[in-house]
C-alpha cells in the first residue's frame, strides 16, 4: 500500500519515495550516491541553496532511516562547526560509495545501443562515467568517449564533430558531456 504525504500547501500529494517539492528527485536511500549527489546539487542550485543549505538540508532528501546517519556526518571533528559542502560530500561518498555500481566498458556499449531521448542519454552516460574508478577512467577514457559519440544521433554527432573534431581526442569525459549538452541546447 502506498501512502502519500501532503506538502506545505496541502494541495498536492507527494509519494513517499520522492523528496518534498523536488520534481523527480527521489529520496536518497544509501545506493548510487554519486548519481544522487549530482541530482541533488543540480536541484539545490536551481532552488538557490546557499552552501550551508546544501549541507543542512541534505538530510531532508534522504529516506527517514538514513537521516540521523547523514546528519551525524555534518559536523567537523570539533563537534560544533558545520562542514563545507565539498567536505561533506567527500564524507558522504566515503560512507556510501560501496553502494555504487562499478561500470565496465560493455555497460557503456549497451547504453549507446539503447534508444533513449537525447538529453536522457547524455545525462545517463555522464552519471555512469562519474562512477568509473579513477584507474579505469585513466585506462579507458578515450574508448568511453568514442562510445558516447557513437551513441549520439547521427545528425547531432556530425554537428558536434564538425565543431570540435580536432580537439575531441584531448577532451576529458566531463568536458565532452558539457559540449554535447551545449550542442543540444543550441539546436
Amino acid at each position: 500500500m502506498v501512502y502519500f504525504t501532503l506538502n506545505e500547501s496541502a494541495t498536492v500529494a507527494t509519494p513517499p519515495n520522492l523528496a518534498p517539492n523536488a520534481r523527480g528527485l527521489s529520496l536518497f536511500a544509501g545506493q548510487e550516491v554519486s548519481g544522487f549527489l549530482t541530482a541533488y546539487e543540480t536541484y539545490a542550485l536551481d532552488k538557490g541553496f546557499s552552501e550551508e543549505d546544501f549541507v543542512k538540508k541534505f538530510r531532508f532528501y534522504c529516506v527517514e532511516s538514513l537521516r540521523e546517519k547523514v546528519y551525524g556526518l555534518v559536523l567537523k571533528n570539533d563537534g560544533r562547526t558545520v562542514q563545507s559542502w565539498d567536505e561533506y560530500k567527500k564524507k558522504l561518498l566515503k560512507e556510501f560509495k560501496r553502494g555504487d555500481k562499478e561500470y565496465r566498458l560493455s555497460d557503456f556499449l549497451h547504453l549507446a545501443d539503447e534508444k533513449l531521448p537525447l538529453v536522457a542519454y547524455i545525462n545517463k552516460f555522464a552519471q555512469m562515467a562519474r562512477q568509473v574508478s579513477a584507474t579505469d577512467k585513466f585506462r579507458f577514457e578515450s574508448q568511453i568517449s568514442l562510445v558516447f559519440l557513437q551513441g549520439l544521433a547521427s545528425e547531432i554527432r556530425e554537428e558536434f564533430m564538425e565543431n570540435d573534431a580536432e580537439e575531441l581526442e584531448s577532451l576529458s569525459m566531463s568536458t565532452l558531456f558539457d559540449k554535447a549538452q551545449e550542442t543540444v541546447r543550441m539546436r
